[in-house]
């Protein structure tokens, strides 16, 4: 048995049986059929998430599988009966498996309320139903990350686009989540000093560091 098919909740597979050596297609019902066609977990439980198309004089025989929630992390069979409708009369039982490979589920928070200056704390809790994850982090200001759980400095006040790909280490499949992240500007304060001797007043900038951003 070679390697199974990999598929994962939201693909359709399709096989196509080319015809067996010796005979053609247009022949099928003639000289030979495809007798059956049964899809079945390890355990022998039924598949219905299938449907076969028989060959014809210019197409081959096609298997179109869909899998559902209850099959994800299982492995399953095809099996395609072709019987020679004679002189011989003999059958051939063709095997295909396959593995439903779980999917990643991203999940993450961050520091909520986010001012200049401040550093944004990214907490992962992303998880998948069996293997591991890697990760690829996008703050949306050009910079990147593979760390788990990384802390990041945005450069200045503005809307940023972060992302979160979780990446299945095994097979590759990919799934994201995505948050704005809007960095509130410091407040600036202006105020006049008067000065008694000099009889003038004189303008004094603060910059405040309060980091509730709201002065």
């Amino acid at each position: 048995m070679g390697l199974p098919h990999v598929v994962a909740l939201g693909d359709t597979l399709a096989l196509n049986l080319t015809e067996p050596t010796g005979y053609t297609n247009s022949g099928h019902s003639t000289t030979w059929k495809v007798a059956s066609v049964v899809m079945k977990s390890a355990t022998g439980r039924s598949i219905t998430g299938y449907t076969w198309t028989d060959p014809t004089s210019s197409d081959a025989g096609r298997l179109k599988f869909s899998p559902n929630s209850t099959e994800i992390d299982s492995q399953l069979v095809a099996e395609i009966r072709i019987q020679d409708l004679g002189p011989y009369f003999c059958d051939t039982l063709i095997r295909h498996h396959f593995y439903v490979a779980p999917l990643p589920e991203p999940i993450f928070t961050r520091t909520a309320r986010v001012c200049e200056g401040d550093v944004v704390e990214f907490k992962n809790s992303s998880k998948i139903q069996s293997g591991f994850l890697d990760y690829k982090w996008y703050f949306g200001d050009g910079d990147s990350s593979e760390v788990v759980d990384p802390f990041h400095f945005y450069p200045g006040a503005g809307v940023y686009y972060a992302k979160l790909d979780a990446i299945s280490s095994i097979y590759g499949y990919i799934r994201s989540k995505k948050d704005t992240i809007t960095v509130t500007r410091l407040p600036k304060v202006d105020f006049k000093v008067f000065n008694v001797c000099e009889k003038q007043s004189h303008l004094r900038e603060q910059h405040n560091s309060n980091r509730n951003c709201n002065l």
